[in-house]
């Protein structure tokens, strides 16, 4: 039986890009006075936003797509 203090989970963070596929993490601290200072746990899920525009970029290239 895990009897360890936690705190509740904290929001979500912002997705780790701008376009694409990301990450997003959320963390919570523990509580107990016998944990490890510092101690904390971390929970990560995938995100994702808008496609990136590459097409410019390829543009500037000179990469026809």
């Amino acid at each position: 039986v895990d009897l360890t203090a936690w705190d509740n989970w904290s929001i979500w963070s912002a997705c780790s890009v701008t376009c694409g596929q990301g990450r997003q993490v959320r963390w919570r601290h523990c509580l107990s006075a016998d944990c490890i200072k510092g101690l904390k746990k971390a929970q990560l899920r995938s995100c994702r936003l808008k496609d990136c525009n590459t097409k410019g970029f390829l543009g500037w290239l000179g990469i026809k797509s």
